[in-house]
C-alpha cells in the first residue's frame, strides 16, 4: 500500500497507530471486525481491508500511474502475480520469521522447512518469469512490480542469504530495478541484505 501511495503521487492521512492496541479498540473492530491491518477508511467512509485489495483500490484512483494496465488481460496478470506473491512469498516470509520469534508457540523444524520450500519454489517460478522480463507484467511498473519488491524488502533481511540470492538472481535485479526509482528509494532503498538466513530465536 505504501509504494502504490509513493509512487502514484497519492495523498493519504496516516493517524497514529500501535499494533496489538488500537486495532482491537471497540472504535476500530467497528470499522473493521476482524481487526486487521493494513486497513483504509476514505472521507467518504469507505471502507477497506486487505493490502492487495487496497493497493488496487488506489491504484485505479490514479489511472495516469500505468500501475493498472489498460487491456483486461493484463490487469488479470496483474490479479495473478499480486495473489501469488502475497500468498506464497510473503506470507511463508512472515510465518517463517514469526516462527523463528516464538509466536506460534514452540519452534518446529518441520514448519520452517515447509515455509522455507513454499516460499523458494514460488522465487523459481517468478526467477523464470524475469529471464526475459523487464517487469512482471508489459513494459513499465505495475501493482505487480510493487508487490513483488514489497515481499523481497522482508524477504532479503531475513531469508534470503547470500547463497540463495545467487539463485534467483533475476528476481534480485528486478528488486533494485524498482528500489532505484525515485519516489521509491525511501522506501526499498535502504534494505539491508541477510548475510546469514534467519535462525530459531524463540525463548526456551
Amino acid at each position: 500500500v505504501n509504494a502504490t501511495v509513493a509512487y502514484s503521487g497519492l495523498e493519504i492521512y496516516r493517524p497514529e497507530y500501535t499494533h496489538f492496541k488500537d486495532n482491537k479498540s471497540p472504535e476500530y473492530l467497528a470499522m473493521f471486525p476482524h481487526g486487521k491491518m493494513p486497513a483504509f477508511k476514505s472521507t467518504s467512509g469507505f471502507t477497506l481491508v486487505e493490502g492487495a485489495a487496497i493497493a488496487r483500490y488506489l491504484a485505479a484512483r490514479a489511472p495516469e500511474s500505468g500501475l493498472l494496465p489498460k487491456s483486461l488481460e493484463d490487469q488479470a496478470l496483474v490479479d495473478q502475480w499480486v495473489h501469488l506473491v502475497e500468498s506464497e512469498l510473503f506470507d511463508n516470509t512472515v510465518f517463517t520469521w514469526l516462527l523463528c520469534q516464538g509466536r506460534f508457540g514452540p519452534y518446529s523444524k518441520e514448519l520452517h522447512e515447509i515455509f522455507t520450500t513454499k516460499e523458494r519454489r514460488a522465487l523459481s517460478t517468478i526467477n523464470k518469469h524475469l529471464e526475459d522480463r523487464t517487469y512482471v507484467v508489459g513494459d513499465r511498473i505495475t501493482l505487480a512490480d510493487l508487490t513483488l519488491a514489497n515481499a523481497l524488502a522482508i524477504m532479503l533481511p531475513h531469508t534470503l542469504d547470500k547463497e540463495q540470492r545467487t539463485n534467483f538472481s533475476n528476481v534480485i535485479k528486478h528488486f533494485e530495478l524498482i528500489a532505484a526509482e525515485p519516489s521509491l528509494k525511501e522506501l526499498f532503498g535502504g534494505i539491508k541484505y541477510a548475510e546469514k538466513l534467519i535462525q530459531n530465536e524463540s525463548p526456551k
